[in-house]
């Protein structure tokens, strides 16, 4: 909805022992844009990683960075 839209958005997020995501949260942004960072953290959720080995699980903090197209 916004062309002009730019920042940085840190994701953190726990990958359980089975590769599902147990927990998202936004670490820090400068999008400042609660409807973006929101649609991150559904798609974030819904992602499924390799099992964490050993049955673990492993605690993430994912920049994304988005800018204008062209």
């Amino acid at each position: 909805r916004d062309p002009h839209l730019s920042g940085k958005v840190t994701a953190e997020f726990i990958i359980g022992p089975t590769g599902s995501v147990l927990r998202s949260s936004i670490g820090e942004s400068t999008l400042n844009n609660p409807q973006v960072e929101r649609c991150l953290l559904n798609v974030i959720n819904r992602l499924k990683f390799p099992p964490c080995a050993g049955g673990g699980q492993a605690d993430v903090s994912y920049p994304w960075i988005f800018s204008q197209g062209g």
